[in-house]
């Protein structure tokens, strides 16, 4: 299992960003710190992806540069002041902090925002020691307890940590490695340009559900709008189509040295995890390719193809109805229309796959097939889950630190695992499902009943 110092605690999805600072957070780290796994042992907390939310902090601007990326991760900061604080507590204890790379946080690819993040929570643990001088060496100790895994962190035999966003391809990146365009900005995949674009009726949202809406459930949210966002949203959902063939053509854009690169920090992966390139080469080939990359794939997404449907349909019965011809045969022909409508909008429906559960999933089954970990663990879906990923293996999903009936998180200490949340209203850890191999059957997001606390 574990050779390392460290027993493991695995959180995702902070999307720490906009509002206030997190009192459930700081509770969570220092009740961890007070309760050590054991002598001589520490914890290393691995933010499984999206922990810094650069998307929601940047949606009235393009996508990051590298120096706009390190000026919005110091306003994050700024603006969660206690809660890195808690953070950078946490690590000064001796404990670990590993950020994995998610889409939301893929910023933290470049070097430079990594160095400024480090510094960051250097100068808040220097100023919680209040003029209390530290050597170098304990500085330098400081940062290497601080690590980036830009795709997946691995501890082999026992545990293999990724976001998950690679396996949805309206999240995933061309190049998980090097997630950048040629315009040197962050690539854009096509869910967060469509973020961007309807970003004044995010607040109206609850943006963990509607993946799971139909047609139906958005017409009923557009007709309870205000008549003035209701419109804007209208132009801009006309407008679709334009923006949508625009990040085709721009994915489509070559971007120089990029396989160089990618090469390089693959080599440094191999090394970090005892890997070797075959190996990555086979996680890699079970990532589904960007959405945006086929302009009719966001299409689909945004239900153009439905609409279209009913248009069509629209047409025929307004036909029907203008044409001479008896009752019968109108009634006739309405009824094969509205038929074949209900028929194919179901086909369309079908083949409209926005929901990532099932995506991940069969993500990390394909994992535990390649790599030597008995729990495979994600993020990105929000929804909290156990289930069997081989015969010897087990898929974890962590759910949301942020999401209603949230605060969920993964343990791994020695050969115990779990799913746990941590509960405010105890002041501690509550433990949900045990995560040890082999898990039962899975549990799907609708029927997954979290306890509810505070």
């Amino acid at each position: 299992m574990c050779a390392s110092r460290f027993e493991h605690l695995v959180v995702s999805d902070l999307h720490i960003s906009g509002g206030g600072h997190d009192d459930a957070l700081v509770d969570f780290l220092t009740w961890h710190h007070d309760h050590p796994p054991g002598d001589d042992r520490a914890w290393r907390l691995i933010v499984a992806g999206d922990g810094i939310d650069f998307l929601h902090a940047s949606l009235d601007a393009d996508e990051h540069t590298e120096e706009r990326a390190i000026a919005t991760l110091e306003s994050i900061v700024a603006r969660h002041r206690e809660t890195f604080a808690a953070l950078a507590a946490f690590v000064g204890r001796g404990h670990e902090l590993v950020f994995v790379g998610g889409n939301h946080d893929a910023e933290l690819h470049w070097d430079g925002v990594r160095a400024r993040l480090r510094g960051l929570l250097l100068e808040l643990y220097v100023e919680r020691l209040k003029g209390r001088t530290t050597d170098v060496a304990k500085i330098h100790a400081f940062f290497t307890r601080v690590r980036f895994c830009p795709w997946f962190f691995l501890e082999p035999g026992a545990l293999y940590v990724e976001h998950g966003h690679q396996y949805d391809e309206l999240c995933s990146f061309e190049h998980v490695l090097y997630p950048v365009g040629p315009d040197e900005r962050i690539e854009a995949p096509v869910s967060h340009v469509t973020l961007r674009k309807f970003k004044d009726l995010v607040h109206r949202l609850d943006l963990s559900r509607v993946e799971y809406w139909g047609l139906g459930d958005y017409l009923g949210w557009a007709a309870s709008l205000p008549r003035r966002p209701l419109f804007e949203s209208a132009v801009t959902y006309l407008s679709s189509p334009q923006w949508l063939v625009g990040l085709a053509r721009r994915l489509a854009r070559p971007r120089g040295e990029v396989g160089r690169i990618v090469g390089e920090r693959a080599e440094e992966i191999e090394r970090e995890f005892g890997l070797d390139d075959t190996t990555l080469a086979r996680i890699d080939a079970n990532r589904r390719a960007p959405a945006g990359r086929r302009w009719t794939s966001g299409l689909t997404m945004l239900f153009y193809d439905q609409m279209a449907l009913f248009g069509l349909s629209l047409a025929l019965l307004t036909g029907c109805l203008v044409t001479p011809t008896s009752a019968i045969t109108r009634a006739a022909i309405g009824a094969v229309v509205v038929g074949g409508t209900v028929l194919f909008s179901r086909r369309l429906a079908r083949r409209r796959s926005v929901t990532a559960h099932d995506k991940l999933v069969d993500g990390a089954r394909a994992v535990a097939r390649i790599v030597d970990a008995e729990h495979i663990v994600f993020g990105h879906t929000h929804v909290p889950i156990v289930a069997p990923a081989s015969d010897t293996s087990t898929y974890v999903n962590t759910g949301s630190w942020t999401h209603e009936g949230g605060r969920t998180f993964f343990t791994l200490h020695g050969h115990d695992a779990a799913l746990c949340r941590w509960s405010t209203e105890l002041g501690r850890p509550v433990r949900l499902e045990s995560a040890n191999a082999p898990a039962g059957p899975a549990l799907a997001p609708s029927t997954f009943d979290l306890p509810r606390f505070a």
